[in-house]
């Protein structure tokens, strides 16, 4: 299964680069690059689409042909259209350099203003779904920022990403195990089945992109500036890279190949094949054992490897697929064969690693080329991983329930009665286009106001609004969508201002470990789960942006005289005011951002008042310790009244609406005055 299935995709990888090598020969290192005279066409920067491209149907022919699959024209037809419009797509922003226009910035405009009017024109002149304009048109505007940028690998990254959800979703679409008939009682089997199939070939064609990358960058496809990726040798420097991503990629085509060749749902449901989880963590322990390599830490690379292997074998068994008799007995036998293997496989790793038979591991002066990588990128891949982590644990354990409720088979949230409530706004306002003021089956027969504040209702509302256009499925089908995610995105997005308060405050070890904290963190995860419809993962979010751009304001405040002497007069603080947005604009700029953060929190949740009050009980007791140090605080008392004022008049036309009283109220925005 799995040769075919390499020689499959090496075979498309290489008639690419050969309809590419015909167009320019490859690049002599970096030094030929330089001498790309700019306004001419030149063939590397389209070689990596076309072979990506290639690379990623040939994937996508080869699992589906090892399923068992009709590759007839119409399955050809239907997974080629998409794909090669987003390759053409892809091209044109790699070549911006063409558009005889002086600075970048009007460059992509331009060539994003001739691909918007394309693909208006040509939807309208032959229509085709809304999701296939759109990502001809993102993919062109992201490419051609990436160029101008120099950031040829983000690029690549980027365009791999995007294509393999096309082409993930094309063959998940066709799984064989789940095109049976529909019933109620394996759906959600079916369900499951599909979105692992997706998953399992998204993963693999993100991995089976970056191989295509590192296989031709510097010969066909040019080095970027950008420093995550510009450290990385080329291949004709070294193969490393190349051979460990291609490890990955072989532990993401475990799980796809072994989906596929699954005989129905019932073999799916007992869970004895590796999933993409499991593809996952491999790729982790391979990226592991690359850092160990590249320090010359050969014993624990060893130690690393027959390990996983161990512990990869013993799942196996553990999720019902047979081993030799001697390794599957009970008892004393089975256990101490375990032992002997494990024992003798590490004793003979640590044998041979520490003789040099693994590589030289004589001990380095210099810290090795991964170990420099990691220093410096550590901080983007551990905040961006926990983000990841934050966002699937708030979705997979509850996307399946969430789509078929136990009883009625419809959507179903959790969370109580609040959830529900906001459903009933949002749908009122998809309806109506305005928002629910006054309910008369609130406090039925009376009649009562919608207490809650409009931003989040809406938010969920456009989203749902946004999708029934993008897929082309009514708005109340898709507002379930946006009513069930949306506050699991919200409830994983807190990662990034949780980790820049740490990082600012402390260290970017604070602030990596605090991401992880939040993303892991009980308390929240419960009020953030997909299908929890509450404002809570919302009103956290803007709470902890609005903490973190006070943070930024106060590393610019500086305890200075704006004025010789203080005066009791009022207009001496609006004076003060006004001077420091002249001498330090940073710290009255970042304490308005903080005011719009609190802002919008307000316009999502009543109970704002208590973030700006921790914000001004610590400004009154910094006041408080200024007086005794004989520190002017009128820079620090600027910067509070600016971000106090603006989280009170921009939200105040919700709350003084007439009928809704909230302006004075003890529920509303009174404890801010």
């Amino acid at each position: 299964m799995f040769p075919t299935v390499l020689r499959t995709v090496k075979t498309s990888v290489k008639v690419a680069a050969l309809l590419s090598l015909r167009l320019d020969g490859p690049v002599d290192g970096m030094e030929k690059e330089s001498e790309t005279t700019p306004g001419l066409f030149d063939s590397h920067d389209i070689a990596y689409p076309v072979a990506a491209t290639f690379a990623l149907l040939g994937l996508l022919f080869a699992t589906s042909m090892l399923e068992g699959r009709a590759i007839g024209g119409d399955f050809v037809i239907g997974a080629v259209s998409l794909p090669i419009a987003i390759m053409i797509s892809s091209i044109s922003g790699r070549l911006t350099s063409l558009v005889p226009l002086p600075s970048s910035g009007l460059r992509v405009f331009g060539l994003s203003s001739v691909l918007l009017v394309f693909s208006i024109l040509a939807n309208l002149i032959l229509p085709v779904n809304h999701i296939f304009v759109m990502m001809f048109f993102v993919s062109g505007v992201i490419s051609a920022i990436l160029n101008e940028c120099n950031r040829f690998e983000e690029s690549s990254i980027f365009f791999s990403l995007f294509i393999g959800i096309d082409i993930s979703a094309t063959y998940a679409a066709g799984l064989e195990i789940s095109s049976g008939t529909t019933t109620s009682q394996i759906i959600d089997v079916q369900r499951t089945a599909i979105g692992t199939a997706f998953f399992s070939f998204w993963l693999a064609s993100i991995a089976l992109g970056f191989v295509v990358l590192m296989a031709l960058r510097g010969n066909l496809q040019k080095r970027g500036s950008g420093s995550f990726f510009s450290p990385i040798p080329d291949v004709a420097e070294s193969k490393v890279p190349l051979i460990y991503s291609s490890l990955a990629l072989l532990s993401f085509l475990v799980p796809l190949v072994w989906l596929g060749r699954l005989e129905d749902l019932a073999e799916f449901s007992e869970g004895s094949h590796l999933g993409y989880v499991w593809g996952v963590f491999s790729a982790i322990v391979v990226t592991i054992h690359a850092f160990f390599r590249s320090e010359g830490w050969h014993v624990l690379g060893a130690v690393l490897a027959i390990n996983w292997l161990l512990y990869t074998v013993g799942h196996l068994h553990e999720i019902g697929n047979t081993l030799p008799s001697l390794f599957s007995e009970d008892g004393f036998i089975g256990t101490f064969t375990w032992f002997f293997l494990g024992f003798w496989l590490n004793f003979f790793a640590i044998f041979f690693a520490s003789r040099g038979v693994f590589g030289d591991i004589a001990p380095k002066r210099d810290k090795g080329l991964f170990r420099n990588w990691w220093a410096e990128h550590s901080y983007a891949v551990l905040v961006g991983m926990a983000f990841v982590t934050a966002l699937a644990v708030r979705t997979a354990w509850n996307i399946i329930p969430a789509m078929n409720a136990q009883g009625t088979g419809l959507w179903d949230m959790t969370g109580g009665s609040d959830p529900w409530y906001m459903k009933r706004v949002v749908d009122y306002v998809i309806a109506e286009r305005s928002h629910l003021i006054f309910d008369h089956d609130r406090a039925y027969p009376m009649g009562g106001i919608n207490p809650r504040p409009p931003l989040f209702s809406w938010s969920l509302a456009l989203g749902g609004l946004a999708l029934s256009w993008l897929l082309e499925i009514s708005a109340e089908e898709a507002v379930w969508w946006s009513v069930a995610v949306l506050p699991a995105i919200y409830g994983a997005l807190i990662v990034f201002p949780i980790s820049g308060i740490s990082s600012r405050v402390h260290s970017r070890n604070a602030g990596i470990i605090s991401a992880w904290l939040i993303a892991l963190m009980p308390g929240h995860m419960s009020r953030s789960t997909l299908g929890m419809a509450d404002h809570d993962s919302f009103a956290m979010l803007f709470l902890a942006i609005a903490f973190y751009f006070w943070i930024k304001a106060l590393e610019n405040l500086d305890h200075k005289k704006v004025f010789e002497s203080a005066s009791p007069n009022p207009l001496y603080v609006i004076a003060g005011m006004r001077e420091t947005w002249r001498n330090n604009p940073k710290l009255m700029a970042n304490a308005t951002m903080s005011g719009i953060a609190f802002s919008v929190m307000a316009l999502g949740w009543k109970g704002f008042v208590y973030g700006p009050g921790i914000l001004f009980l610590a400004y009154s007791f910094q006041v408080a310790v200024n007086i005794f140090r004989g520190r002017d605080s009128l820079q620090f008392t600027s910067a509070a009244l600016q971000m106090m004022i603006t989280c009170i008049v921009l939200p105040a036309p919700f709350y003084a609406w007439p009928g809704m009283n909230l302006l004075l109220a003890p529920s509303g925005m009174q404890p801010m005055f």
